[in-house]
């Protein structure tokens, strides 16, 4: 699967940032690649054509895109709270 590959990828990366991803737990990844990362495209298109998009699918792109955001943060501050991430 392409998902597998990327994944493989990232953890080959060994910076802070490459940190924060792999501490993070894999259904927060794929939900990452398979939801926000779609939602932020959708919303990007729109934005880049010069018609911002509106209405229920604006909303629903800004809500998944958000929430996946929030998740990130909440899970990153546990794993520097846990001392997880030095």
């Amino acid at each position: 699967m392409i998902w597998r590959r990327v994944l493989d990828y990232l953890k080959e990366l060994r910076s802070a940032e490459a940190a924060q991803w792999d501490i993070l737990p894999k259904w927060l990844q794929i939900l990452t690649y398979a939801l926000a990362l779609p939602a932020w495209l959708y919303l990007a298109s729109g934005i880049m054509s010069g018609e911002p998009r509106s209405g229920l699918g604006a909303d629903i792109a800004i809500g998944l895109f958000v929430s996946t955001g929030v998740l990130q943060i909440v899970l990153i501050i546990r794993a520097y709270w846990r001392g997880d991430i030095l």
